[in-house]
């Protein structure tokens, strides 16, 4: 293992690597494990804090921008929810346009059955919505977003 001041490396089985901050030992870190040929296109990784990082790839025909999250439980208070989506917005927002995004991660919502047809959400959710389901759609439609898995 080899550590750099902003983030921790790691070679295991000599096929991966892990980009995460190395300040954010608690329990909420988020990170990535990157297989050895693709960790060669990585462009750029931005630990945001210890709910949000970023990775952009070098890709043909076009880059590739991910951002890894980590919600807030549904016992958080309405403003940490909040400061989380508003955060995750202005990356969204710094991502250049002409990149490939995903963002994946632990959203802590329940999306469940739609209540109304949506061109975000498909048809077979599992279990009932909850209100942290409600604020993911709500950042998905704002975005032009599609849900891909639940």
């Amino acid at each position: 293992m080899v550590a750099w001041t902003r983030q921790i490396y790691i070679r295991r089985r000599k096929s991966n690597h892990l980009f995460r901050e190395r300040k954010w030992k608690e329990a909420r870190g988020v990170g990535f494990i990157i297989e050895k040929a693709t960790a060669k296109c990585v462009l750029r990784y931005n630990p945001i804090n210890e709910r949000i990082m970023t990775v952009r790839l070098q890709g043909h025909p076009m880059n590739i921008s991910i951002i890894q999250v980590y919600a807030p439980t549904a016992d958080a208070p309405e403003k940490e929810i909040t400061d989380f989506y508003e955060m995750v917005q202005g990356v969204v927002d710094s991502i250049p346009k002409k990149d490939f995004l995903i963002i994946f991660g632990d959203w802590n919502a329940k999306i469940g059955i739609t209540r109304e047809k949506s061109e975000f959400i498909g048809n077979y959710g599992l279990g009932i919505r909850n209100e942290r389901g409600d604020r993911l759609e709500e950042f998905c439609v704002a975005n032009s977003f599609i849900i891909g898995n639940s």
